[in-house]
């Protein structure tokens, strides 16, 4: 059973326990996880904790594979097992580097795809977004001339920073921009 330091009402501590107490550990290492490869889908953050778990007492509970649970042995008591921070967070970082293609859209000029960005200057001007009046292919910036009741047009620049290829003839790759243009 868990105690929390923070309340001492006798129903709290003796009520305070499985997947009350279980729920937000699970919650932060997969904080954690995300934390050092944001890129990481729910299914892989979940495969990681479970499969990086560490058995509690094995000479106890008889972990077995189970139909239905994918990540390694389990119990039905205990599931797979103590949450293991540390090799859920080395295995994401191993991920990182294997599994995906990265894309960058800079917001400066030093933008380098590093996240949070620190850059302190001006946000708007990024020289991988531009907006254009026309369909004209230009790389110069015309968001201080933007007519609001006209149809303006929206360049990106992508750079592939991860390590695998992409295949740019599917066309199957897309972009969300969220972006408001000053006094537009």
């Amino acid at each position: 059973m868990d105690y929390s330091d923070e309340y001492t009402d006798l129903d709290y501590t003796v009520w305070f326990a499985r997947t009350s107490s279980a729920c937000p550990q699970v919650a932060a290492v997969c904080a954690l996880v995300m934390s050092v490869n944001p890129c990481l889908t729910g299914a892989e953050v979940r495969e990681i904790v479970e499969s990086t778990a560490q058995k509690v007492r094995p000479d106890l509970y008889k972990y077995k594979d189970t139909i239905g649970r994918p990540n390694g042995t389990w119990h039905r008591e205990v599931g797979y097992g103590l949450v293991d921070a540390y090799a859920a967070v080395a295995k994401a970082i191993r991920m990182k580097d294997t599994t995906l293609t990265s894309f960058l859209i800079r917001d400066n000029i030093d933008d380098v795809g590093i996240e949070p960005n620190s850059h302190k200057g001006v946000i708007f001007n990024t020289p991988d977004i531009w907006c254009r009046n026309q369909s004209d292919g230009f790389t110069v910036q015309e968001s201080e001339n933007l007519n609001p009741d006209s149809i303006h047009w929206v360049y990106v620049k992508v750079k592939n920073i991860g390590n695998k290829n992409y295949d740019y003839n599917k066309k199957t790759a897309k972009v969300q921009l969220y972006w408001a243009s000053k006094g537009v």
